[in-house]
């Protein structure tokens, strides 16, 4: 009988670093939804899910509609480096998630599932696996459940949320996406 083992330390040949930053993708390619990009009198370029007609000139006179600004040329994809988010598009964004997230399908599964507590509401632009909790900057919110509902109106934001992460520019289901679309459409 052995009571013991010895193992070997083998050191790796190779590292691997990952950086923070990834190469800009081509426009389009990994976002689902359509974005349109919009030149101001800035070097910045207006992001939104729209065509803004009289886009802001600068980050403080800003119009809801727009996601927010890229320090960079038309269709160049978000980036943490390169974007600047439009803190009125939070707010709206987030006010229809209080509004709405009860009403999505996918959501109202979950909560089937989890029964009571509190659920929180990821970005889609990243896989959380069942029971794991995202990383903050993907956690969009949370909301209550009872008897495996969402209590409507208990949305509540995640301050730590950002619109562009490492991941891309946020992503929701596509029937919270429809929903926003719906109301950005009723600003103009």
């Amino acid at each position: 009988m052995r009571l013991f083992t010895r193992s070997a330390i083998i050191a790796p040949t190779k590292a691997i670093i990952r950086a923070f930053t990834t190469p800009t993708p081509p426009a389009g390619s990994t976002y689902p939804y359509t974005l349109k990009w919009t030149s101001t009198e800035t070097p910045l370029t207006a992001v939104s899910f729209s065509k803004i007609s009289d886009p802001a000139s600068s980050p403080p006179t800003v119009d809801t509609r727009v996601i927010g600004w890229i320090n960079g040329p038309a269709n160049t994809l978000p980036t943490p480096r390169n974007f600047t988010p439009n803190p009125r598009f939070e707010d709206f964004l987030h006010s229809v998630l209080k509004e709405t997230v009860h009403t999505d399908v996918g959501w109202q599964a979950m909560a089937v599932n989890q029964k009571e507590g509190y659920m929180t509401v990821t970005d889609a632009r990243v896989f959380t696996p069942w029971g794991r909790v995202a990383d903050p900057e993907d956690l969009v919110g949370a909301v209550l459940l009872k008897n495996g509902k969402i209590v409507e109106g208990s949305y509540e934001r995640m301050p730590a949320h950002r619109l562009v992460s490492t991941n891309g520019l946020f992503q929701l289901s596509e029937t919270l996406h429809a929903k926003l679309i719906e109301r950005l459409a009723l600003l103009k």
